[in-house]
């Protein structure tokens, strides 16, 4: 009689032959697995992570683009109302500041009018006196 190994021999494979290449085929899987298909499958999540960031702020471009123009637009308003107090506050000090050499003119020309007569008056008692 036959040995068993001998017995199960297919036509073209022996089962010794079908358990090696079975071991080895197992080895190749996990070595694949474990060094070429982990990491290929982490490194494809993590490029779709970062497309899937770079598609939400893609489409949140509009609104950081709307909130700096509003924000550009307050600033502005701002800037324009301080301008216009500046103005404002520079019109009333240059309105004081002219009132009072306005009125500084008015005296010094009462004072050069008041001089003026004095002396005119002097000039006719001196005259007058000159006369007699």
């Amino acid at each position: 009689m036959a040995s068993y190994s001998e017995s199960l021999d297919f036509k073209f494979v022996s089962l010794d032959t079908f358990f090696v290449q079975f071991i080895i085929l197992f080895v190749v899987l996990w070595v694949l697995n474990k060094f070429v298909f982990k990491p290929y499958l982490a490194y494809l999540d993590e490029w779709e992570e970062r497309q899937k960031k770079i598609e939400k702020d893609y489409k949140n471009i509009d609104n950081l683009i709307n909130q700096a123009n509003e924000q550009k637009e307050n600033i502005l308003k701002e800037a324009r109302q301080k301008s216009d107090e500046i103005i404002y506050e520079a019109e009333l000090v240059a309105n004081s500041k002219k009132s009072i050499i306005i009125e500084k003119a008015e005296n010094e020309a009462k004072e050069i009018v008041e001089s003026g007569r004095r002396q005119i008056e002097k000039d006719k008692l001196s005259m007058l006196s000159d006369a007699r």
